[in-house]
């Protein structure tokens, strides 16, 4: 159940984020948190009642998108996405035997969730959905009648399980301490800001350890076994940004730490008509860290050899790819030359002589590439496109990057695509209607900071 409910919450959170027409601009109200238990593991949150400016964003970006339109019409007052949600749940065998218009709408509020908690021997986690109720009497008449689902109904909240009982623990524990006030909780929420259409929050070591507890049940993976790494908080909210949509995502405290410095990102000094690049600051030391645990999950999804990659790239692995990549990498592609070559650019500070072992690896194999020495390192691509990333000019002053990548100059990691120039370059193909879909976007991007066991991302989404 949870794993459905799950999925329908982040489906309609985005389809939300996109479609809620503006009858009431008031925002406010009880939020699901506030009915959970202090102890809660994970959860997330739909909200089709956010503040103001969430509802009219989310409307200039919707109607950009002439499936929306079709599907959802102008996005009057009529339109109920509540429905939605509720159909959507009831597909994946929930709510079963009930009426939308008649059972459900008439006490249905606006906010809707999905949260783990721990079960009563502290083990074997418990799921729990939740429906805002604006009549609890009439809430209580209808979800009793409901198929496969108990719930426990209060004046704000209907939390529906597996289970009656646990419903009542789960309810009588958010009534003595709420998730809403745990200081962790009430911190990282803080910190994240605006919680837009969608938001999450997990308790990541504890999840392993209710997880894992679970798995080895059946026959599994111990908790240590089942994901040694997994610590912290991860938290982060799907929200609007005037006809952009964003996701912000941040974790703290995680085990691991990342090693590496801020600032001087390479990507903003890529040629303006770059269509696509990623840009990562300490990518060599990084992944002679994680080098181990690379080789095993290649061997077992790949079933190839170490020794039989290096025969292919003409290199010693890891070290002369630590090597090469350095702690400056950035890797771009400016669309297709007029001899049907890719234009693509290796920019990094790493060794120019194992790149020049690469380029030779290519050219036996037919693609023609070079070596170019700039200051502090080196280019390593094709053509033109190559000199003109060598000589550095133009990204990091064109709107569309700004727009897409805010702070990619200050971020460890960023990447950017050029959705618009991608499917004039490439798209001839697609049929009329995907094309007429795809005309409104603009362009892709993600920042990504680290310091010590906390990192932030955030993913853009830009229309024009």
């Amino acid at each position: 159940m949870f794993a459905a409910a799950a999925g329908t919450v982040a489906l309609v959170g985005l389809a939300a984020g996109g479609t809620y027409a503006v009858s009431a601009l008031r925002g406010g109200g009880a939020q699901p948190e506030s009915a959970l238990p202090a102890n809660t593991i994970a959860f997330a949150k739909v909200d089709l009642d956010p503040s103001s400016g969430q509802k009219i964003d989310a409307i200039r970006f919707i109607r950009k998108f002439p499936a929306a339109k079709e599907k959802f019409g102008e996005l009057g007052d009529s339109v109920d996405l509540r429905k939605l949600i509720v159909e959507q749940m009831q597909k994946d065998g929930q709510l079963k035997g009930l009426n939308y218009d008649t059972d459900i709408e008439p006490w249905l509020g606006k906010r809707f969730a999905v949260a783990l908690v721990p079960g009563s021997d502290n083990t074997t986690p418990v799921p729990v959905a939740m429906l805002a109720v604006t009549d609890k009497a009439k809430a209580e008449t209808a979800l009793s009648k409901a198929d496969n689902v108990d719930c426990t109904v209060t004046d704000e909240f209907a939390l529906c399980g597996e289970a009656a009982a646990a419903m009542e623990t789960v309810q009588a524990a958010g009534a003595k301490a709420s998730l809403a006030g745990a200081d962790g909780f009430t911190g990282d929420m803080k910190d994240l800001g605006e919680d837009g259409m969608l938001s999450f929050w997990a308790d990541l070591g504890a999840a392993k350890s209710a997880l894992g507890s679970a798995v080895k049940q059946f026959g599994g993976a111990s908790p240590t076994e089942f994901d040694s790494a997994l610590q912290g908080k991860l938290f982060g909210a799907l929200r609007f940004d005037g006809a952009n949509l964003e996701l912000a995502a941040h974790v703290r405290d995680a085990k691991e730490s990342f090693e590496g410095g801020k600032g001087d990102n390479a990507i903003g000094d890529l040629p303006a008509d770059t269509l696509a690049a990623v840009s990562i600051n300490d990518l060599g030391p990084n992944l002679q860290k994680q080098w181990t645990k690379l080789e095993s999950t290649l061997n077992d999804t790949t079933g190839d050899s170490m020794s039989s990659l290096e025969q292919q790239l003409g290199m010693s692995l890891p070290d002369d790819l630590v090597k090469l990549l350095g702690t400056q990498t950035t890797l771009a592609f400016g669309g297709m030359g007029t001899d049907n070559q890719p234009k693509f650019a290796l920019k990094t500070n790493g060794d120019a002589a194992v790149a020049t072992k690469l380029v030779n690896t290519f050219a036996d194999q037919g693609l023609s590439a070079s070596v170019t020495p700039i200051d502090g390192g080196m280019v390593a691509g094709t053509g033109d496109y190559a000199a003109a990333v060598a000589q550095g000019s133009g990204l990091s002053g064109k709107d569309l990057f700004k727009k897409a990548v805010p702070s990619g100059d200050k971020a460890q990691m960023a990447m950017f695509a050029d959705i618009a120039g991608l499917i004039a370059a490439f798209g001839a193909d697609l049929p009329d209607s995907e094309r007429a879909n795809l005309a409104p976007l603009e362009a892709f991007g993600l920042s990504a900071t680290a310091e010590g066991t906390s990192s932030d991302i955030a993913i853009r989404l830009t229309t024009k």
